[in-house]
């Protein structure tokens, strides 16, 4: 769908690639809750974005492969370094929502 003042579609990877083109050197600080700082640029937010795109579209999910698929062997992982979410977290998944998370990539 067209916005009503531009023509080209609204999609978060033209907003990211305006934000590297117009602002690519000002400075994104990001504070977290455990007292650390983080500080990058658009023009790295917008070029960490597409290779993570990138990345999900190779390898996270294979329709109809649940064993090529990168995300349904992390979920079901018991491995702490590879599971996702971290065993750490303090919401897991629920086998129901594994279950669906399943069927939805067979």
């Amino acid at each position: 769908m067209l916005g009503k003042m531009q023509d080209w579609p609204l999609r978060l990877t033209r907003v990211l690639d305006h934000a590297a083109n117009v602002h690519s050197r000002r400075e994104i600080v990001t504070y977290e809750a455990d007292g650390s700082v983080n500080r990058s640029n658009w023009f790295n937010v917008a070029r960490d974005a597409r290779k993570f795109a990138r990345y999900l579209e190779a390898n996270a999910i294979k329709p109809g492969d649940l064993k090529a698929s990168n995300s349904w062997e992390r979920i079901i992982s018991d491995d702490a370094d590879s599971a996702m979410p971290p065993t750490d977290f303090k919401k897991q998944l629920t086998e129901k929502q594994k279950e669906i998370i399943k069927k939805w990539i067979e």
